[in-house]
């Protein structure tokens, strides 16, 4: 009896602490119910509600559940998604001349969000479908058996990072490299899975405190080479500076909240207007005196003009509602259906590398929609447009193409959410690779035959790159108590 008794009153704190959390949650529903009537455009600002709640109320059932992991993929592909197309739309719709694309895009916007909470849904369906089991907890996890585990990717996707920046900056200058460096710069993602590796391996205490410096003495330098390299990829700077956060979490199961809004402080106020404003400076200039010239500018800029490049330019990047809007007003009307044409010969054209076939033809689905649905200037000959996930589908097939691609691509993430990012204990060679997943799906904006076929590439050798080392005795097995 006594133990009964201690038992029912250790649930009973538990189940009210649940209990005040949905009062607390449904009652902010309700209040934000009661506001709706007062705004301008109801039915957008609905939706938008809609569209939060289907990102926000998966993680609160996690939480409920104890389970709760914020960098599983459908909570920060649901982040990704309600910045994009819910705030996106509502800072469209409160200043349209800075934020929209074009003032034809307004009338199109509330059907363009409409569509993207359909895909939306579409995801989660995918997601939490019942065509997956439940998956059997596993005994043993792998652990590196070597620093060489981290150090061989971490050098072959430095290689071919440095490849990316190079083949990048020659692009933007309209200077002819050789195929090889492109097909180098296919290695990358390695980087990312070293760079992910090494942190997680120094916050779960891997080694020895001498192996844990080498790895920061190897690779904090090198990543500051990356970004160096690479100053007009501002996402490459936040993802970069987002792995050692990630990595402490799966390690400690805590997250640094302050860091996180210093980072996120960085990246509107710094990152943003410093490399925008080094993006359009002429590419042909050395990177120190390009990078000395971006400072002395920005150091002669009033507080109107540093807000426009960072605040009012975060929000008009991230408003990729726009490029959903133009979509669904021009296609059917003066551009016709693409019917797979951007989804299909050019996966297969992609997928051959270019050491193979050299004078195969460049894909760059983001100037072609730049210039289809006239986006961009008829004098500018650099900017591309992201045309979002939903966008390409709804450019190809409707709004059918939109919801059957959605649930396929809410089923892929799931399923690769199950192989590498679900375990029972730190696991940091699976969870490495599923931030380098995380990585890739975060970057997914349209062009999805390049992106798809980049993250095969990546998993293929990440795959290859694993069964060599387990036959290399790179990597051990250990027992998980269970």
């Amino acid at each position: 009896m006594h133990g009964q008794h201690s038992l029912t009153t250790a649930i009973q704190p538990i189940a009210a602490s649940h209990s005040l959390r949905a009062g607390i949650l449904f009652l902010f529903c309700a209040g934000l119910a009661l506001f709706l009537p007062f705004l301008s455009n109801v039915l957008l600002y609905a939706i938008v509600l809609v569209l939060l709640v289907c990102w926000v109320a998966p993680m609160w059932l996690d939480v409920q559940r104890r389970c709760f992991d914020p960098f599983e993929s459908i909570h920060v592909m649901g982040l990704r998604y309600f910045a994009f197309f819910g705030l996106g739309a509502i800072w469209t719709y409160q200043d349209p001349a800075r934020v929209g694309y074009d003032k034809y895009v307004m009338p199109y916007l509330t059907e363009a969000t409409f569509y993207c909470l359909l895909g939306y849904l579409a995801l989660l369906a995918g997601y939490y479908g019942p065509w997956f089991r439940p998956k059997p907890r596993a005994r043993f996890e792998e652990t590196p058996a070597s620093l060489t585990l981290v150090l061989v990717p971490g050098l072959l996707g430095f290689v071919g990072s440095i490849a990316a920046a190079l083949w990048g900056r020659a692009a933007w200058a309209g200077i002819s490299l050789p195929g090889i460096v492109s097909s180098v710069s296919q290695l990358a993602p390695l980087f990312h899975f070293g760079w992910a590796l090494c942190w997680l391996l120094i916050f779960s205490k891997f080694g020895s405190s001498r192996q844990r410096l080498f790895l920061l003495a190897a690779f904090v330098p090198a990543t500051a080479m990356i970004l160096y390299a690479s100053l007009t990829d501002k996402s490459l700077a936040g993802t970069l500076a987002a792995v050692p956060l990630i990595a402490l979490w799966y390690a400690h199961r805590k997250l640094p909240w302050r860091t996180l809004l210093i980072l996120g402080l960085l990246l509107v106020f710094v990152i943003f207007p410093f490399f925008n404003t080094y993006r359009w400076l002429d590419p042909h200039i050395p990177i120190a005196a390009r990078a000395a010239m971006t400072s002395r500018i920005i150091s002669h800029w009033d507080s109107a003009t540093f807000l426009e490049a960072s605040l009012v330019s975060v929000k008009r990047r991230l408003a990729l509602v726009n490029s959903v809007a133009i979509v669904v007003r021009d296609t059917g009307r003066w551009v016709p259906y693409a019917e797979g044409r951007t989804l299909f010969m050019p996966a297969m054209a992609i997928f051959i590398p270019r050491m193979i076939w050299p004078d195969k033809p460049s894909y760059s689905l983001g100037r072609e929609v730049g210039e289809t649905f006239r986006i961009v200037g008829v004098l500018d000959e650099k900017t591309s447009i992201a045309v979002t996930v939903p966008g390409e589908l709804y450019w190809n097939y409707d709004l059918p193409g939109i919801i059957l691609g959605m649930a396929l691509w809410g089923a892929a993430l799931r399923f690769l959410y199950r192989r590498y990012g679900q375990a029972a204990g730190p696991d940091p060679i699976r969870r490495a690779i599923h931030i380098v997943i995380l990585i890739q799906f975060v970057h997914f904006g349209g062009g999805l035959a390049s992106q798809v076929i980049l993250l095969m590439r990546t998993l293929i050798l990440l795959e290859a790159f694993l069964w060599i080392a387990h036959r290399a005795g790179l990597i051990r097995m250990r027992p998980l108590d269970v």
